[in-house]
């Protein structure tokens, strides 16, 4: 798991990240506080920011932390909306493991 330093909140999977930040190849991703928070207004407990990061560790310790990388074209596609699966973005590289790759029409079913 990333260290409270190593991430910033995404919310969760109903609203794309693309709303508060902005992703860069050569320089990484810049997360946009204030429109996180305009993005989140009225959606989630009034707590401060930090509170939440570390409600989300405190509440991920047992969990394992996936990332789902599309093996299809992605620009200017629009994805659908997940539904309430807390998401990150992850700021500094962690250790990780790939557990799965899926191909075509396959569907995650866990690997663990």
């Amino acid at each position: 798991m990333p260290t409270k330093s190593q991430f910033e909140l995404a919310g969760w999977a109903q609203f794309p990240t693309d709303k508060f930040a902005t992703y860069h190849p050569q320089k990484g991703t810049q997360w946009h506080r204030i429109l996180f928070e305009q993005t989140y207004k009225d959606k989630r407990m009034p707590i401060s920011t930090e509170q939440a990061k570390q409600a989300w560790l405190q509440n991920m310790k047992h969990e394992k932390l996936v990332k789902v990388l599309m093996n299809i074209p992605g620009q200017g596609e629009d994805y659908p909306a997940g539904g309430k699966a807390s998401q990150i973005i992850v700021t500094s590289p962690i250790m990780c493991s790939i557990v799965k790759k899926l191909s075509g029409n396959d569907v995650f079913n866990g690997v663990w």
